[in-house]
Order: C-alpha cells, then structure tokens, then sequence
C-alpha cells in the first residue's frame, strides 16, 4: 500500500518524457493501492464463505500480474 502511494507523490524533475513517466506511475501506483485493498478485504473475510474469499484472492492475483505486464514495458 505504501508503495503503490508513494508513487503518486514523488516525482523525476524535468525530464522530456515527464507526462509518460507520471502516466506509468498513476497506473502502477493505482494498481498497487487495488492490489493491497483486495488483500486486506480478503484477510478481512477469512471467516467467510471461501467462495467469496476465493474471489478477492483472485482480484488481487490479477492486480499483481497486471502490475508486473506493466513493468515489463515501463520506460523512463
């Protein structure tokens, strides 16, 4: 979570690519914050039926891949 907001605030100065790399980092950053949103629920509703827990789990799996196809094409 830390990190996923940690990427909304810092920033690389001037840089000509600025708007690309800010884009990169609001998907990235957004992806993680869902990612760790989706893990926390699923904790939450250990005692729950496993289906629905089951469901979150693979939120955030799709939110963790989704995050690393991003990085393989994440350019500065």
């Amino acid at each position: 979570m830390i990190g996923g907001l940690l990427l909304f605030v810092h920033s690389h100065g001037v840089d000509p690519a600025a708007q690309t790399v800010e884009f990169h980092h609001a998907l990235l950053g957004g992806m993680g914050v869902g990612a760790a949103l989706t893990k926390a629920v699923a904790i939450g509703m250990a005692n729950s039926s496993s289906r629905s827990v089951r469901g979150w789990e693979l939120v955030w799996a799709g939110l963790i891949l989704l995050m690393g196809l991003q990085l393989l094409v994440y350019f500065e």
